[in-house]
């Protein structure tokens, strides 16, 4: 990142742009965070898309949009312990804010000619007062966060792999060995708003795109699912696994239009 760039100001020192010692460093906090995902957080997500699918009737549905709403959401409870709510509020600050900074952030000019952002005529006053702002709540957050866990509950947490990625971060702050910062515990919940949800959404939202233009795929993809989960919502582990021909249209969708 360009140094003194909006873009260093938002996504700063984290997982995705760091090298060496200090990308082990956040590597090694963050990981564990990601092996043992609790699965209910997405059957529960999932049923609630389904409650606002329907009350669409018989319109039409906006599916990226409706994919980037359910993603978030998986993503905040999974990972940051925190319900941006934007499958039910998708006009709440959070979500606000952070799309009026993806949108500065991903200007093409500033990517091919990051330096004009130190002549004075470029300088980007208003996406700095965004992007500040954004920073802003993502430390209410972690503060949040923060006050809301003992250090007996989260040292629990982190002994049995219960821990979501920003109660590791919060453990890290007091770890002389592996240390986290207040600003890359903000840079991380940054980076993985964007890579977290982003190309996830944009996977589902082509998945299902591929599925509409090939009836055929569809309606294999259906029948597998009504065979393998009957009248269960909500697949266990052995169940997904079971759906074979499901995850392989998935794996084909992502060679041909990788998010």
């Amino acid at each position: 990142l360009f140094p003194g760039s909006l873009l260093a100001s938002y996504y700063g020192t984290n997982v995705v742009f760091s090298n060496g010692d200090v990308w082990k460093r956040h590597r090694y906090i963050i990981n564990p965070a990601f092996k043992s995902l609790p699965m209910h957080l997405f059957d529960e997500t999932a049923l609630k898309l389904l409650k606002v699918i329907e009350k669409v009737d018989n319109g039409p549905i906006e599916v990226k949009d409706l994919m980037h709403r359910l993603t978030l959401d998986v993503l905040g409870r999974a990972a940051f312990g925190f319900d941006f709510n934007n499958l039910e509020d998708p006009t709440n600050v959070y979500v606000t804010t952070y799309k009026e900074v993806t949108e500065e952030c991903d200007k093409p000019i500033y990517f091919i000619l990051p330096f004009l952002e130190n002549i004075p005529y470029f300088y980007r006053t208003e996406a700095r007062k965004k992007v500040a702002k954004i920073n802003d709540l993502f430390n209410g957050l972690i503060e949040t966060k923060r006050k809301s866990m003992e250090t007996d509950e989260l040292s629990k947490k982190i002994d049995n792999n219960s821990a979501d990625m920003l109660e590791r971060m919060i453990n890290a702050a007091n770890d002389p060995k592996y240390p986290m910062s207040n600003e890359e515990m903000r840079s991380n919940l940054a980076i993985f708003m964007l890579a977290g949800h982003d190309t996830t959404a944009n996977a589902l939202a082509t998945v299902l795109y591929v599925l509409a233009t090939h009836k055929d795929v569809q309606s294999k993809v259906r029948d597998e699912i009504l065979r393998v989960l009957n009248d269960n919502l909500t697949p266990t582990i052995e169940q997904q696994r079971e759906l074979k021909y499901m995850n392989m249209v998935i794996n084909e969708n992502l060679r041909l239009y990788p998010p």
